[in-house]
Parts: C-alpha cells; sequence; structure tokens
C-alpha cells in the first residue's frame, strides 16, 4: 500500500528495528569481521568452506526488513547492474526464502547498475509492485567522461516490457509511504551549494544533447523509534546532504540515526565537494554512516578517519542492524 503525504506530514510509522542486507555492492570481502550492528556472513558451514562465493558488481541492491511489533515488512532498494548477482546472491544466501514479505522494489533512479535485475527480482519476491520516478525512463541518457568521450546510457528498464510481464509499476512523483514504515522521498530538493548533480550526465531533448539533472534520484527513510532516522541513498546524484537534509523536512526534524547508500563522491569531479560534505555529515550527528557503491575510494577514506567506528564497511553479505 502506498499513502501520499497529507496536509505537509508523512504518515510514516516508526520500526522497532530495521535490517538491512547488502544483495549488491562494488566489493566482497569474506574476512571482514562482524562487530555491533555489523554482521557479516559466515567465513563456512559444517567446518567446511564454501564451493562457491558471493558475487560483487558496479552496482547496488539492498533488503530492508523492517519490524514494528509483531509486523515485518519488506523492501528491496534497486536491482544491481546485471541480471544475474542479485537474484544468485539471495539464492547463496538462501534468503529467496524468506522473502514473504516484500512490499515491493523501488528502483532509486534509471540508472543501468540500479535496475539489472529488476524484473527478476519482482518474479521470485512473488510479484509486488515497482516504485520509480517517471523519469527514471527518459531515454536516451548519456555520460560524457572526463576525458570527453561520450556513452550512451544502457536502456534496461522500459515501462512497456514491465507491464507486459504483469508487474504492477507504481509512478513515485511526491513523497510517498510503503507499507506504513517506507518513506519514498521522490524528487529531492537541491539546496547546498556545493553538491551538483552528476557532471558530464545529458540526455537527448529534441536532438540535442542537454544537462540531465537526474531528477528521478529517489532515497528510502526508516524512522527507528528513539534513535531517528535511517537515510537509504541508491547514488545520491542530487546529493547525499541535500537526500538527508529532505528526510528531516519531511519528517518533521527527527534526528539521524545513520546514513547508508551510495554517496556518488568518486573522481576528480567530485573531490572539492568532499569535505564539506563530510562537514555537513558530522552536524547531523549520525549513529553510524556507511558509505557504498559510488562514493570512491578516496571519500570512503575520509569517511574513515572522520567518524571512525562510527563508519562501516560495506560488503556484499553483510546486514547491518539498526539500532545496534
Amino acid at each position: 500500500m502506498l499513502i501520499l503525504a497529507q496536509g505537509g506530514q508523512m504518515n510514516l510509522k516508526r520500526v522497532d528495528r530495521l535490517e538491512i542486507l547488502v544483495v549488491v555492492d562494488n566489493y566482497a570481502d569474506t574476512l571482514l569481521p562482524s562487530a555491533a550492528g555489523v554482521i557479516r556472513p559466515a567465513v563456512g558451514k559444517n567446518g567446511s568452506l564454501p564451493s562457491d562465493t558471493l558475487l560483487a558488481e558496479h552496482g547496488l541492491c539492498l533488503l530492508l526488513t523492517a519490524e514494528r511489533g509483531e509486523r515485518r515488512s519488506q523492501l528491496i532498494l534497486d536491482a544491481g547492474y546485471s541480471p544475474v548477482a542479485a537474484p544468485r546472491n539471495l539464492r547463496t544466501m538462501g534468503i529467496d526464502r524468506q522473502l514473504d514479505s516484500v512490499a515491493g522494489l523501488v528502483i532509486s533512479h534509471g540508472h543501468e547498475d540500479h535496475v539489472g535485475s529488476a524484473m527478476e527480482l519482482v518474479s521470485m519476491t512473488g510479484n509486488p509492485p515497482l516504485w520509480i520516478h517517471p523519469e527514471a525512463f527518459r531515454h536516451p541518457r548519456f555520460f560524457r567522461a572526463d576525458d570527453g568521450t561520450t556513452y550512451r546510457i544502457p536502456e534496461l528498464l522500459e515501462r512497456s516490457e514491465l507491464q507486459e510481464a504483469g508487474i504492477d509499476v507504481c509512478d513515485v512523483e511526491a513523497p510517498s509511504v510503503v507499507d506504513d514504515v517506507f518513506l519514498l522521498t521522490s524528487e529531492i530538493p537541491r539546496v547546498t551549494s556545493f553538491e551538483r548533480g552528476l557532471p558530464g550526465s545529458v540526455h537527448e531533448v529534441d536532438g540535442e544533447l542537454v544537462p540531465d539533472a537526474v531528477i528521478d534520484d529517489q532515497a528510502v527513510v526508516v524512522d527507528v523509534a528513539e534513535h531517528g532516522l535511517v537515510v537509504v541513498s541508491g547514488c545520491a546524484h542530487a546529493g547525499i546532504v541535500n537526500t538527508v537534509l529532505y528526510a528531516r523536512r519531511l519528517t518533521s526534524g527527527r534526528p539521524i540515526h545513520a546514513v547508508i547508500g551510495g554517496f556518488h563522491l568518486s573522481g576528480p569531479s567530485f573531490r572539492e565537494a568532499i569535505t564539506p560534505t563530510l562537514d555537513a555529515i558530522e552536524q547531523e550527528h549520525p549513529d553510524r554512516v556507511v558509505p557504498m557503491h559510488c562514493t570512491g575510494v578516496e571519500a570512503k577514506r575520509h569517511f574513515r578517519e572522520r567518524f571512525g567506528v562510527s563508519c562501516a564497511e560495506s560488503a556484499v553479505g553483510t546486514t547491518f542492524v539498526f539500532p545496534f
């Protein structure tokens, strides 16, 4: 069920516990240790190492499981790059048999590294709705690399194909609440001076390439009772600080418990934005920060240095628990 905002307030219920399982991310490491609120997959089983492994790829897929009293709700955010990694990892972990309460698949934005296994994930979770900003279907889109080369972004997600497969495609054109506990931000206002979208991103309008603001970028927010908001981003093309600020605005200023997901600070174009991003996130006093996917090696290093043990390393198969 999807409930729109009423009178400027969100009908968002607080949860007792939230788990976020990393189904797909850019990094895999079977030797990372567990810690408070960070559960790594077992190295082996019954005294033996596994004969197979979890797959990492340049993409993101997260399984959110929220508990409120005796009620359990699940949501999948994004679908990785390939049609292979996310479904395979769910099966390898045995999670495919525990997806009976998935309320739907949310696509954070329409780029290829977030939609690859959308059809497969909807099929294996009992055909729940797919929630997406309508601009995610805008084509053609292109990306201009730092060396000036222009690449066409693959069109892996088509509305007509999804509908022909019997998938209920729900347009998220305003902040919305799914299953009482998952807030979808829809389009995020851009208010900071240092977050400038995705340089090099263009799309075709009337035969000409013009800047693409990626306005379809959205995040998922969960309110953990007595602790505050867990803000979960896909790539944060609107800016991770803008995303956090909007989450607080939509929830009447609730504090930030955690910020997790792709922060897109990778590469020379984002170098100057790293320090002001760190400063702004630090002002929110999160208990946990988990930079993933497109955050970039340099930015991740700075997050670890700034936040210390509050910054946790993401890896495929890891479960982050809130509160911890």
